[in-house]
């Protein structure tokens, strides 16, 4: 995809292959062309590493808000929610690795944290999902220590529903409750029979 554009030599391939995991050809595509459309917005004669950075960021949240403005302590809510989900990439043994963390406003987004998986696969341990839950709580959590229960944001709403969907499929498809048991009673498709 960067046939015929023109790289500097800094791009390391390497880290945008990190950085991208799960995109198709055309988000890669896509990607290396918001690359050229910024370089020559900068009037540089190269696509630069900060380029290809804000390209990534682009496809995966849309462009930057910078003309939404916050107020100091929404700034800081967010700064603490984002730290939040970075603190548990960096301390828990199967968190995904985290790439990057921002707190300038994208789509719906107040910041994010770019997260990544370790290496490709296509089986996760249950301590693997334990770990994926953890970490989209811990945007909310640390909310609650910094700022009290009565503080916390919607800024979770997202990672609530995404936690909850892994929770569930833990419990009702991979059978991974210690309650219900190695059952499956649900599967993407639907709802499995388990009549006699």
């Amino acid at each position: 995809h960067s046939k015929n554009k023109k790289i500097s030599t800094e791009v390391n391939f390497n880290f945008i292959a990190r950085r991208t995991p799960g995109f198709s050809g055309a988000d890669l595509e896509n990607t290396l062309n918001e690359a050229a459309l910024l370089s020559v917005r900068d009037k540089t004669s190269k696509i630069s590493a900060k380029h290809i950075d804000e390209a990534i960021d682009r496809v995966i949240g849309g462009p930057a808000k910078l003309s939404k403005k916050r107020n100091e302590k929404a700034q800081r809510l967010v700064a603490y929610h984002e730290a939040g989900h970075a603190i548990i990439g960096l301390k828990l043994a199967d968190a995904e690795i985290v790439q990057k963390v921002t707190i300038i406003p994208r789509g719906a987004a107040g910041g994010y944290v770019l997260m990544t998986p370790k290496e490709e696969s296509f089986i996760q341990t249950k301590q693997q999902l334990k770990h994926k839950i953890a970490s989209y709580l811990g945007g909310r959590i640390s909310e609650e220590i910094h700022f009290g229960k009565e503080h916390i944001t919607t800024g979770a709403s997202d990672d609530l529903k995404k936690a909850t969907a892994i929770a569930r499929r833990m419990v009702t498809e991979f059978g991974m409750s210690e309650k219900v048991g190695p059952l499956q009673i649900e599967s993407s498709a639907g709802p499995v029979f388990v009549g006699m």
